[in-house]
């Protein structure tokens, strides 16, 4: 695992493209700290558990973040709004509840990046791995990685794992 100036060296030198694949979490600041979502007996509209806030009892306030080592080093939104450069592209953030909300993605789409795809639950290693595996080939075969085909390798791909909410952000 890398550190976050580390990651944020890494993302600044990147002109194209960015995948991160590690862990990801999110956190509600209702009350002035930093309240790690926990998920709950509530279920959405999918079956799937939610994930709220231990202080509110809501995530629709939660913002998704990187966890690049543990608890102690992790990328929130105000490092994205550090960056000098951005990935101009896609930012991938294959990881747990990194888009619990769109607070997280519109940060990175605010920031430069055109596209932005992450998941508003936790994802399980093999099938983060499958689902980018299954969109990296749809977009390099079927739409030779032009930028402005993401939003379809995507939403071509997706189903299987509609249990995460995989999103997408941009235009």
């Amino acid at each position: 695992a890398i550190g976050t100036g580390d990651f944020h060296t890494l993302l600044e030198n990147n002109k194209f493209l960015h995948h991160q694949s590690s862990h990801g979490t999110a956190y509600c600041t209702c009350d002035g700290n930093k309240n790690y979502v926990k998920k709950t007996k509530k279920k959405g509209p999918d079956g799937q558990k939610e994930y709220e806030c231990p202080k509110c009892n809501k995530h629709d306030k939660a913002v998704g973040c990187i966890m690049l080592k543990n608890f102690s080093n992790m990328f929130f939104d105000s490092h994205v709004k550090a960056l000098a450069q951005p990935p101009k592209d896609l930012m991938f953030a294959n990881c747990c509840l990194t888009s619990i909300t769109n607070a997280y993605p519109k940060t990175w789409v605010d920031k430069g990046t055109r596209w932005y795809i992450g998941w508003a639950l936790p994802v399980g290693d093999a099938d983060a791995v499958a689902f980018a595996k299954a969109f990296y080939k749809r977009w390099m075969k079927n739409y030779e990685m032009q930028p402005d085909k993401v939003k379809k390798a995507f939403e071509d791909v997706k189903g299987p794992y509609a249990k995460y909410r995989p999103r997408i952000y941009g235009s």
